[in-house]
């Protein structure tokens, strides 16, 4: 349906000027992996590791803004018993600026994009869940960009970050 197989792909191609000097030459290597986003992708264990792949501006239950993505990020609107086990996580200020206007917006704290938290739950509704936050997104502004996420992605694995041994089981 349209999709090249790694046999018909250029392995080498050169970009920009000067080729003929051998400048820009690329090769390009493939391999197959699994599906990167849910659902094609099913916890493991009903852990799964979620990864920000923009900045987020989550709100937090007292009001103000989260520096992590902490249990109340995920529990609003929603009666899921949800785990969140923050694996790397980053924060910082995000200025804002409003295209429309050409004027300087309200700052808001965000969560680093790149930052990865792991969810755990053993609720019936957990997969259905988890598909909504991989379509919808986490937090606010997200018709602005943030809060995009990817769930259980394949650069991810639940092998590089072991889910913690619990001392009370």
């Amino acid at each position: 349906n349209g999709v090249l197989q790694p046999a018909e792909l250029v392995r080498e191609l050169y970009l920009g000027k000067r080729r003929s000097a051998g400048n820009g030459r690329a090769t390009l290597n493939w391999k197959t992996i699994s599906d990167r986003f849910w659902p094609n992708n099913p916890p493991d264990g009903k852990a799964v590791l979620v990864q920000l792949m923009t900045d987020a501006i989550v709100p937090g239950g007292s009001g103000g803004l989260l520096r992590s993505l902490a249990r109340e990020a995920f529990t609003g609107g929603n009666r899921l018993d949800i785990e969140v086990d923050p694996v790397a996580s980053s924060s910082h200020e995000d200025p804002g600026w409003s295209t429309k206007w050409r004027v300087p917006r309200e700052s808001a704290l965000a969560v680093g994009a790149g930052s990865v938290f792991r969810l755990k739950s053993n609720h019936p509704e957990f997969a259905s869940w988890l598909e909504a936050l991989s379509v919808n997104g986490i937090g606010l502004r997200r018709n602005e960009g943030f809060g995009w996420v990817a769930v259980n992605p394949a650069w991810l694995s639940l092998d590089r970050f072991p889910i913690k041994a619990d001392s009370n089981s």
